[in-house]
């Protein structure tokens, strides 16, 4: 992975031996994944899915512990899923005998550590963290009921209109035209560059197909004969959620014997178009170099703050603002630039809406 200088003076042991190992397990897992670098955390709060202080976790409360007394401090504050014991769901004496002093006995010792580690609230135990009582809200990188994130590459769209496809280099959009709702995206572990896409047809049909755009290829999926919907491919086995008896929503996980990829003419099946391709290096300098002119020109004026804001709330509503780019600067999709471009008197919109 390429580290930064503070990072790897982090990995080094420049800021104790406990950050070391923390920074350690990140790398390595970043390794594992094929990760090229750690991204910056921009959101207000995080959020915990362990909530519950269960005696087989043991280990981990013992490193939150040697967290702790080392003095590290944590940047950000966090919400947590809902806590194992509620007292305000009625219990009898052996359920409380059993969960209390036995299941979940580290139940005390976890909440503490929570506390010192800078839970937001002892109240905001909760999987509805973005409820405005609770006002842990998510940022809105781009608006998406399918897709997925993928190194460099976000493939996203919304149940009817195709997919988006937003990289380093261009926008693209895949479109079926035979298709009028899509439930699921995902791609395949074994080759990223093959996209499983799962929706429902304008004859009311059900369709999985297996969608690689940069070998141009597109493939049904199917198990006995019927589409593999909201399939899963991995290690050369076939997961998807097979139906059962009571209708349609009526569906367990279910591996497949046998699966078959039956292939499908992509340029009769789908649309594949380029709707933006973004500024090059060399382009990025010279608008780089006209931006500083400009400025200069202008008497190195800066947008006033109330015009500062009105820029920054158009780019946080815009398609095109990729606001987690460039640890955490942003960056613009019309003319690549980052937040930077937004306080300079002298510049506008690539788009004219500022």
């Amino acid at each position: 992975m390429n580290l930064t200088p503070e990072q790897q003076a982090i990995l080094n042991g420049e800021k104790g031996e406990v950050l070391a190992k923390v920074m350690k397990t990140l790398v390595m897992y970043g390794d594992a994944f094929g990760a090229e670098k750690l991204v910056p955390v921009t959101s207000k709060y995080g959020h915990t899915v362990i909530s519950f202080g269960i005696n087989t976790m043991k280990p981990v409360y013992d490193l939150y512990d040697q967290l702790l007394a080392s003095g590290v401090k944590f940047q950000q504050k966090f919400t947590a899923d809902p806590l194992p014991l509620d007292p305000n769901v009625p219990s009898n004496l052996l359920q409380n005998l059993v969960f209390k002093q036995f299941m979940y006995k580290l139940q005390p010792r976890y909440e503490e550590q929570l506390r010192r580690m800078g839970m937001k609230d002892e109240k905001d135990f909760t999987c509805a963290c973005y409820f405005d009582e609770v006002g842990n809200i998510p940022e809105k990188v781009v608006s998406a009921d399918v897709g997925f994130v993928f190194k460099n590459r976000i493939v996203y769209g919304g149940r009817s209109g195709g997919l988006y496809i937003v990289s380093d280099e261009r926008i693209q959009k895949l479109t079926f035209p035979d298709a009028e709702y899509l439930y699921r995206v995902s791609y395949n572990p074994d080759n990223p560059s093959e996209w499983l896409i799962s929706g429902q047809t304008k004859s009311g049909g059900i369709f999985s197909r297996v969608c690689n755009i940069f070998a141009g290829t597109l493939q049904n999926l199917c198990v006995n004969g019927k589409p593999a919907y909201k399939a899963a491919l991995f290690n050369g086995r076939c997961f998807y959620a097979e139906r059962g008896e009571n209708g349609f929503e009526d569906r367990r996980i279910a591996e497949a014997a046998e699966f078959t990829r039956t292939d499908l003419v992509f340029e009769k099946s789908a649309i594949l178009e380029t709707l933006d391709t973004l500024p090059t290096t060399f382009q990025m300098v010279g608008k780089f170099t006209k931006a500083t002119y400009n400025w200069a020109k202008s008497g190195f004026k800066l947008a006033d703050e109330a015009e500062l804001k009105r820029r920054k709330s158009t780019c946080n509503k815009c398609n095109f603002w990729y606001p987690t780019a460039r640890m955490g600067l942003g960056k613009c999709l019309k003319c690549g630039c980052s937040s930077a471009k937004l306080k300079l008197a002298s510049e506008s919109c690539p788009i004219g809406k500022w």
